[in-house]
């Protein structure tokens, strides 16, 4: 669910235990995502697929920088069918193909989200760093 590696990175730059820096971060991570979460929604009812191009590439910056990778890949796909090209061989889709895959990758990216934000809170609560807050 997380790079190692990329999460070890962020919480290098913190300056001590407390984690401040780093869970910050992360919690600004969590709030983007859900707002990131309702604009896709809303793009893929009005069948917008360069807007969900756009949120796919936002949103896989923004994991990847976190190490949130499933959303990351998850969102790089979004990305591609938002631009009507496959993935896996830069071929066209169709807008109808593209819709379809984005609907199913949605649900799942939601669900990889979900999974990695347990772990992030988990991780960070085990520390004793207070969870983000109730807003969130």
């Amino acid at each position: 669910t997380i790079n190692m590696d990329t999460f070890r990175q962020i919480l290098d730059l913190d300056e001590d235990e407390t984690h401040d820096f780093s869970s910050s971060m992360v919690w600004a991570y969590f709030t983007q995502v859900r707002s990131t979460f309702r604009k896709m929604d809303d793009a893929l009812q009005a069948k917008d697929l360069q807007e969900l191009s756009s949120l796919g590439h936002f949103l896989k910056g923004s994991s990847g920088q976190i190490g949130v990778a499933r959303v990351e890949v998850s969102c790089q796909k979004i990305q591609y069918y938002g631009k009507l090209r496959n993935e896996h061989d830069d071929g066209d889709v169709s807008d109808t193909q593209a819709l379809d895959r984005i609907t199913a990758l949605l649900a799942q990216v939601k669900s990889d989200y979900e999974a990695a934000e347990d772990w992030l809170k988990n991780w960070y609560m085990e520390r004793g760093v207070e969870g983000p807050p109730a807003d969130d």
